[in-house]
């Protein structure tokens, strides 16, 4: 049986690999908004938008469950490499049906001004395929996936500088964007074949992947509606510049969204596992530790966010982007939901087998989002996006609770959620009363923030806060401190 690596260690190493997937864009998106024009901006972003949608129906719902079948049978080579290929095998035709379906769409007159950047950024698209990351989490090879995205990231970094330097550089931007993800991909191709051997190969096996496969991909195309369709219904009914400014605010909420959300990603192929077992116990336990993390870091994370809007803008863009702060506010309010809707679906739901009770979720929630969109945009512009996205995070967390209380009860002590309370109050003074003192924006934001953090855990420690005593166990053991 095969070494289970740490899920601590895993956890690390998914967060490093985030952070620097976060460092990324806080270099990029300040160079790339002062040097393109604010509408090329908007029609990169658009144009990223519709790669989305061809990424995801040529992925289907494959990622999540060639993880959770993969790490089923990791310990057995034959099962998985025909696992693994079956798998790949329908991956491999349903990229073919995307790009056939792509190249229709790119006839329509409406796109003709955006047809380069999407064809440039949909080369993403076949690597991603060919790559199968899937195998590399499902074996838990975290170390791997990191160093790989450190490499790749720095050198797309340094690419960024040397070719994108005037307003209308879009297209060598698209070139970046996609050297950033197909180098890593290619990487994988080439080492994929250490851990399964995977070929193109049609058999009847693949009649028993359909169906979850299928209940995923609705899943996905449903919950992409209410995340991706808020740029396309502006790109429709406003302008590029306001795509612009939502895309902006959307962006930073999604990079803290990922930081938070490591630890959910690593415990996927663990849970499955356990799960597979019937291991019911440490199955509670594990879904225990990761909701009382997400717990801690999630609330300060909203809390500072939405305090710092504004200051958190002008630090990465330009005094011309500061009307999305509004809209980046209240997406913060979303990411607590945002987050724990993804706990229950990706480390309850979906190890479960219960993939079919989140359509239902993300089906509702879409629903209403386009709704209101139409509705709403119109009037409200960005700010109604983002309040969309809002509710239908919201509304995601109140279906998968209902539904994944069955397999996880929770059983959080009276201190913890009381420290976390107290703490949170503190960095809301703390992010309102900086601003008063210091009038430099980098300042303020170094201040508050750490500030915030210092007294945020003080109050954890203050408290015993089980989450924060854990972690400094951990870490007394790891460096053999008071042992």
């Amino acid at each position: 049986m095969a070494k289970r690596k740490s899920m601590g260690l895993n956890a690390v190493l998914s967060g490093i690999k985030t952070i620097f997937s976060v460092i990324f864009p806080l270099i990029t998106i300040p160079y790339v908004t002062d040097v393109l024009s604010q509408d090329n901006y908007g029609k990169y972003n658009f144009s990223y938008s519709v790669m989305q949608y061809v990424a995801m129906f040529a992925a289907l719902g494959i990622n999540t469950y060639a993880i959770r079948e993969c790490a089923k049978v990791r310990n057995d080579r034959a099962k998985l490499d025909q696992t693994a290929s079956e798998i790949f095998t329908i991956n491999v035709i349903a990229t073919i049906a995307s790009y056939a379906v792509l190249a229709i769409v790119l006839l329509i007159p409406f796109f003709r001004p955006y047809r380069a950047a999407i064809v440039i950024l949909c080369i993403n698209v076949l690597f991603t395929t060919l790559g199968c990351e899937w195998i590399y989490s499902a074996y838990e090879k975290y170390f791997y996936i990191t160093v790989r995205s450190l490499i790749t990231h720095v050198l797309s970094l340094l690419l960024l500088f040397v070719l994108v330097r005037k307003e209308d550089d879009i297209l060598p931007y698209c070139a970046v964007t996609v050297m950033a993800t197909s180098s890593g991909n290619l990487l994988y191709l080439i080492g994929r074949r250490n851990y399964a051997r995977i070929r193109f190969k049609i058999t009847d096996g693949i009649k028993r992947h359909i169906k979850p496969i299928m209940t995923m991909f609705a899943n996905t195309v449903t919950t992409s509606i209410y995340v991706n369709s808020d740029v396309l219904i502006l790109g429709f009914l406003t302008t590029d510049s306001i795509v612009a400014l939502y895309s902006t605010s959307a962006k930073i909420y999604t990079i803290v969204k990922n930081v938070l959300a490591a630890v959910i990603t690593v415990s996927v192929p663990r849970l499955s596992s356990y799960w597979a077992n019937k291991d019911t116990e440490k199955f509670n336990s594990t879904c225990h530790r990761v909701f009382t993390a997400l717990m801690v870091l999630g609330a300060p994370a909203m809390i500072g966010l939405a305090s710092l809007s504004k200051n958190v803008i002008l630090l990465i863009t330009k005094p011309k982007y500061v009307d999305a702060t509004f809209s980046l506010q209240i997406l913060s309010v979303g990411l607590l939901f945002s987050v724990f809707a993804w706990f229950y679906k990706s480390c309850i739901l979906i190890p479960t087998g219960n993939e079919d009770k989140i359509l239902r979720a993300t089906v509702v929630a879409s629903i209403l989002n386009i709704g209101l969109n139409f509705a709403l945009i119109p009037f409200l512009k960005q700010d109604a996006a983002a309040l969309t996205t809002l509710i239908a995070e919201a509304i995601c967390l109140g279906f998968a609770f209902h539904y994944g209380k069955k397999y996880y009860k929770l059983n959080i002590k009276l201190k913890d959620w009381l420290s976390v309370l107290i703490g949170c109050v503190l960095i809301l003074i703390t992010c309102i009363c900086v601003p008063m003192f210091i009038h430099r924006n980098i300042f303020i934001v170094m201040v508050a923030c750490s500030a915030s953090v210092i007294l945020y855990f003080a109050t954890l420690f203050l408290f015993k806060n089980s989450v924060a005593v854990m972690g400094l166990k951990l870490v007394k053991k790891k460096l053999k401190i008071g042992a």
